[in-house]
């Protein structure tokens, strides 16, 4: 019978498999009497794979995997395959493998947001499991090269999502797999250089040196690399600033020079007197807030900088 989200027996047992071991027992139990329950699927639309790839083992997902093999080309409501969810699990990378070895095709297909696995991979906080991560990342690219060329809905690129999770190795790796990926927007219309600025230096300066003229692309809010460089006190912004001198005289959306942003972060003495030596006008110059770098930086309760700034 099912429950009122529409489980079987086996999804319920697949769901507690991690908890209680003699699940194992059951579950081999209730597919050898009704082996027709691993193609019923639950309220959510998922199979008793996709249950077994987000919360069971290795030897359960090949035992379910290898009753219904059909199952891992499908998707649930949520529009995951299996290599989705065991991708978002990440508990195992045995398991994942597993998957795509099966279904190699799997690596190529979106879920409801147009990730692909590897975006999936990417989108978790996987420093906690950063060794998975980067095996899987390996694995995926070697047996889907254009993944890293796929944008997700967002427009993001799996380097894209490992820049914001300051994940450097998988960076360093996905960028020698598509070195042009410094041209392409992801989302927000950031380049990788701009997030690149929130603590890359390395790379930084290699995306720089790829395609300088990404000093002048602004994402959706009319932000230069040389503000975000700036407000993360970042002193390649001062290299920027000396290849893009007009970078000094941007506004984004809101009005706000590099200079503004320095001052309104005030992480660094140094960045705000250095911006203002290249460019004393904006000193003066006010955002929409009708704020000059100087009150900015009052208002951020950093009155020290004041008389320094002036």
């Amino acid at each position: 019978e099912m429950d009122g989200e529409g489980n079987l027996p086996i999804h319920l047992a697949l769901q507690r498999a991690k908890l209680h071991h003699s699940a194992t027992s059951l579950i081999q139990l209730l597919v050898g009497k009704y082996p027709g329950c691993l193609k019923h699927r639950n309220g959510r639309g998922s199979l008793p794979i996709h249950v077994a790839s987000s919360a069971a083992g290795i030897d359960l997902i090949k035992f379910v995997g290898g009753g219904y093999p059909q199952g891992l080309s499908e998707t649930n409501e949520a529009g995951d395959l299996p290599i989705h969810t065991c991708s978002r699990a990440m508990t195992c990378s045995e398991s994942v493998r597993w998957l795509a070895d099966r279904y190699p095709a799997g690596l190529g297909i979106e879920d409801s947001k147009g990730n692909l696995p590897i975006h999936v991979i990417m989108s978790q906080k996987y420093f906690t499991v950063v060794k998975i991560a980067e095996e899987l990342t390996r694995v995926f690219v070697e047996m889907h090269p254009p993944c890293v060329r796929h944008r997700n809905h967002d427009g993001d690129l799996p380097i894209h999502m490992a820049l914001r999770h300051r994940a450097e190795p998988m960076v360093r790796y996905l960028y020698e797999k598509y070195p042009d990926c410094v041209r392409v927007k992801g989302r927000t219309g950031c380049l990788p250089i701009h997030l690149a600025t929130w603590g890359h230096s390395d790379f930084v300066r290699v995306f720089f040196e790829r395609y300088p003229d990404g000093l002048k692309v602004e994402n959706d809010n009319g932000v230069l690399p040389i503000h975000t460089a700036a407000f993360n006190n970042n002193e390649i912004a001062l290299e920027f600033a000396d290849a893009y001198p007009r970078g000094l005289r941007h506004q984004d959306k809101v009005g706000n020079l590099p200079i503004h942003e320095a001052a309104r972060s005030a992480k660094s003495h140094f960045m705000i007197k250095a911006l203002a030596e290249r460019y004393p006008e904006g000193l003066d110059e006010i955002n929409h807030d009708g704020l000059t770098p100087v009150i900015a930086a009052c208002e951020d309760r950093l009155p020290k900088y004041r008389l320094d700034v002036v």
